[in-house]
């Protein structure tokens, strides 16, 4: 299996578009299996520049086997400037390549992610909700 393309989405939602700006990025295989993964800046400014980091790191990881995360991650970190600086931006960007190539390894292996990272330690969490003011 071969990563065949990366799309991005900067997605609108409405009246939170002043301030939100959500991305998600789909990688997609050769076989048709496609993951899902999102950059954690969608406050004010720094977006459009984690989408153009997204489009270069991905250049990195076309044709290559979406299950070696590791060595993925591993390339960026040995063999990109700023990954080793780390930052916000950069790192966002490869968390996002990073969370699709494991929705990927859940598709491909039939399991959700967090059997995959170990399996569950707790039957219930505390949510948290913020911005409640936006009803």
């Amino acid at each position: 299996m071969k990563i065949q393309q990366i799309k991005i989405l900067q997605l609108n939602w409405g009246q939170l578009s002043p301030i939100w700006h959500p991305l998600v990025i789909e990688i997609e295989t050769d076989q048709k299996i496609v993951g899902y993964g999102e950059a954690g800046v969608a406050y004010s400014a720094g977006v459009s520049a984690v989408a153009h980091l997204i489009q270069e790191l991905g250049q990195r990881i076309i044709g290559k086997n979406p299950l070696l995360i590791n060595q993925i991650w591993q390339d960026f970190y040995e063999h990109t400037f700023w990954a080793k600086g780390g930052g916000t931006l950069f790192y966002s960007a490869i968390s996002a390549i990073d969370i699709a190539l494991w929705d990927i390894k859940g598709k491909t292996a039939n399991m959700p992610i967090y059997q995959l990272l170990g399996g569950k330690i707790t039957s219930h969490i505390h949510s948290y909700a913020s911005h409640i003011e936006y009803g």
